[in-house]
């Protein structure tokens, strides 16, 4: 996901400054595996970048937490992984 659609799917971010996020995008893809992700790998990469900067001392405004302590982000994130990436039976 690029800056341009993120800001897109996520417009509480469009004031933030738009270096901050690239950073953000670019660790945030580093920590998932396109192959096993699939289709929702652009999904997953955004709302898993929406979290990091939504903890973020500079997130503040965007931090929408769950009675876990969770974030909306990583709440819809989870869900976009459990459903992506398949178990493996081992009987």
């Amino acid at each position: 996901m690029n800056l341009a659609a993120f800001q897109a799917r996520f417009p509480e971010f469009r004031t933030a400054d738009p270096a901050m996020v690239q950073v953000v995008l670019d660790e945030a893809a580093t920590e998932l595996n396109a192959a096993e992700i699939g289709a929702a790998f652009d999904a997953a990469h955004g709302q898993l970048a929406a979290h990091k900067l939504a903890i973020s001392p500079f997130g503040r405004a965007a931090r929408m937490l769950n009675e876990k302590g969770e974030s909306t982000y990583q709440a819809h994130f989870a869900d976009i992984m459990a459903r992506a990436i398949v178990a493996i039976d081992v009987t």
